[in-house]
C-alpha cells in the first residue's frame, strides 16, 4: 500500500478469500491428523513390502494429487511425516523429499489450488475463464505427469 499507493479497499476486494478459508481449514485438518496420530497410521498403509521405490512413488502422487485441490506448503507439510518409514526401508532422504516437495508444488498453479486462485484473482475479469481453462489443464497434466518424473529424477539419489 506504501510503495504503490493502492487504495485499502481496493488490496481487500482482491484478495480471494475462498482460497484463505481453504487454506486455514486445510492447516486445521493437518493439526487434527497430527493429534489423532493419523500419520503413522497412513506410513504403514502406504508401505509396499519389499519395495519402498513403490512406496515412495505412491506417496508422491497422493502429494500431487492433494496439492491440486489445496496449498502446496499444506500438503508437504502433511505429507513429509509419512516419509521416515520409506527412508528406514533405503531410500534416498535428500531424494524422496525433494520428490514429494515437487510433486506437490508443480501441481499447485491450477484454479483450484491456491497459487492459481491468487493468479486468477489478480486476473482481468475478461482473461479470467481462459485462463481457467489453460491452468485447469496444466494442473490435470502436471497431476499425471510430475509425480513420476520427479520420482525418476530424484528418488534414487543417494
Amino acid at each position: 500500500m506504501l510503495t504503490l499507493r493502492i487504495e485499502p479497499t481496493d488490496i481487500i476486494s482482491r484478495i480471494p478469500w475462498g482460497v484463505v478459508i481453504l487454506i486455514g481449514g486445510l492447516l486445521t485438518y493437518v493439526g487434527v491428523m497430527e493429534h489423532l496420530d493419523a500419520f503413522k497410521r497412513l506410513s504403514d498403509l502406504l508401505m509396499v513390502d519389499g519395495s519402498p521405490m513403490i512406496s515412495l512413488l505412491v506417496l508422491c502422487y497422493i502429494a500431487a494429487l492433494t496439492s491440486f485441490f489445496a496449498n502446496s506448503i499444506a500438503v508437504i507439510i502433511s505429507t513429509l511425516p509419512l516419509l521416515p518409514p520409506i527412508i528406514a526401508q533405503g531410500v534416498s532422504p535428500v531424494g524422496a523429499v525433494i520428490a514429494v516437495m515437487l510433486s506437490a508444488v508443480l501441481v499447485d498453479l491450477n484454479p483450484l489450488g491456491a497459487t492459481g486462485g491468487l493468479v486468477l484473482g489478480a486476473t482481468a475479469q475478461a482473461d479470467r475463464q481462459r485462463l481457467f481453462r489453460q491452468l485447469l489443464t496444466y494442473g490435470l497434466s502436471a497431476v499425471v505427469i510430475a509425480p513420476g518424473v520427479t520420482w525418476l529424477v530424484f528418488g534414487s539419489l543417494m
